[in-house]
């Protein structure tokens, strides 16, 4: 039987199963991508579980056999792991003998690196040479079989909702093509391409995003509105968020270092999808000292949540057109780094200005501006905890997430000299010294 006609009897579990190195993507790419998928509706499977021992479990192999689309997340360390590399190899049978669509994901890996099986490639495939003789060859096929494909290089761009955008496309046509499950999946998917097209792109976030998961738990635990209807932080990858008629202003007030920009990226991408406009505005401070700079922020707002170009051509201009335009569209807006009232009188001037459900959310270092405003929640942020401040100094210096037993003291001490600053980690872990040891580690 030839794989077009095994894809159209045979019966799909899954639209998606996720290979994908837990060490490497578990907390950070592969959760998201695993939110974004499921928050459309799509059906993935996942394993939750950590990799134990090296054979991989045959009550693995059966999801993989019964997903409609297999995602591989090809990441530094994923042919360390004996366990993807078998998840690999089924996941090319099944693409064979079923149809089954495969989207590798290069995950801040050069596709050659996989091809050609060099650098951190070829060291992991020569240590399970002396264990898996046999295998090791497979795996190698493999390998190339998968690199050879055409594939999403997110590599440092964080393109999540494009990628999701074009996994749905594909299960749109196989709807399609396949009217028995059209009814089933046909309709749902119509719906999600309708509300991606109207959904904001994902921000890059960070290459270590350390911290980021504590501090929204923290902030939802304490919010109200700002995250939606949803009892708990782990239900944000299973349904969609229900606000609160109203507009709501959030402040998120930190000291310098702290991070204030990589936590507003994080929660803009948390919630973007919800709205049917948004916009991030980066370094306000600093941008509205430029020549007409405020008068260009506004332009740049208009421009993020219409997708029209606007000549702003003073402030009042601005302030009225966004009254205009605004006011009947509920909108997420993230305001970074605003030290002065005159810019939040300029940008977000008043609650009528937005639509019913819409959030304006700001960071800034000036506590007293945000009290002065009015905001409904102020969240004051704080540095990282010690095993937060070892783990993103980590990363940086040594390219994992622990410090080696011989690098462990001049780890903490260097954590305790940046005072949980992330800033002052990422700089500090980034000196040559640390780079050169982390290649003797």
């Amino acid at each position: 039987m030839d794989s077009s006609t095994e894809t159209s009897t045979f019966k799909w579990s899954y639209g998606v199963f996720l290979c994908f190195k837990g060490e490497d993507t578990r907390t950070n790419f592969t959760s998201h991508l695993d939110m974004a998928l499921r928050q459309k509706g799509v059906n993935v499977f996942i394993d939750n579980k950590l990799e134990r021992g090296e054979q991989i479990s045959e009550t693995l192999f059966k999801p993989i056999q019964k997903a409609l689309i297999s995602i591989v997340i090809f990441s530094q360390n994923y042919a360390s792991s004996s366990w993807c590399l078998d998840e690999l190899v089924k996941i090319i049978k099944c693409k064979k003998s079923k149809g089954q669509i495969l989207l590798p994901i290069f995950y801040k890996v050069d596709p050659s690196d996989i091809r050609k099986q060099s650098g951190n490639f070829r060291e992991a495939l020569a240590k399970h040479q002396a264990k898996f003789q046999t295998k090791t060859q497979i795996w190698r096929e493999a390998l190339t079989t998968a690199a050879n494909l055409s594939g999403w290089d997110l590599g440092t761009r964080y393109n999540l909702l494009n990628f999701v955008h074009h996994l749905l496309i594909l299960v749109y046509d196989y709807a399609l093509n396949n009217k028995k499950e059209a009814d089933l999946i046909g309709d749902l998917v119509k719906k999600v391409l309708s509300t991606l097209n109207r959904t904001c792109t994902l921000l890059y976030v960070a290459k270590y995003p350390v911290e980021i998961d504590s501090k929204l738990e923290y902030m939802k635990l304490r919010s109200h509105n700002l995250f939606g209807k949803s009892n708990k932080f782990h239900y944000w990858t299973q349904h969609e968020y229900e606000f609160d008629i109203g507009v709501y202003l959030v402040g998120i007030y930190v000291i310098g270092g702290i991070g204030k920009t990589t936590l507003a990226k994080a929660l803009y991408n948390k919630i973007a999808s919800q709205f049917e406009g948004c916009c991030f505005l980066s370094n306000v401070k600093e941008a509205s000292k430029q020549f007409d700079g405020l008068a260009q922020l506004q332009e740049s707002l208009l421009y993020e949540i219409l997708t029209v170009d606007l000549k702003v051509v003073n402030l009042d201009r601005g302030i009225n057109i966004m009254r205009n335009r605004l006011r009947s569209k509920k909108v997420l807006i993230v305001l970074d780094d605003v030290d002065k009232l005159k810019q939040l009188e300029a940008l977000v001037g008043g609650r009528d200005w937005f639509g019913q459900g819409s959030r304006i959310i700001l960071t800034t270092r000036n506590k007293h501006l945000l009290s002065s405003y009015g905001f409904d929640e102020i969240h004051n942020i704080l540095g990282l905890n010690e095993d937060e401040a070892v783990e993103l100094f980590s990363w940086h210096a040594f390219k994992k997430n622990h410090p080696s037993s011989n690098y462990l003291n001049l780890s903490k001490r260097a954590t305790n000299y940046c005072k949980g600053h992330p800033l002052a980690l990422v700089v500090l872990g980034s000196f040559p010294m640390y780079q050169r040891s982390s290649r003797m580690v």
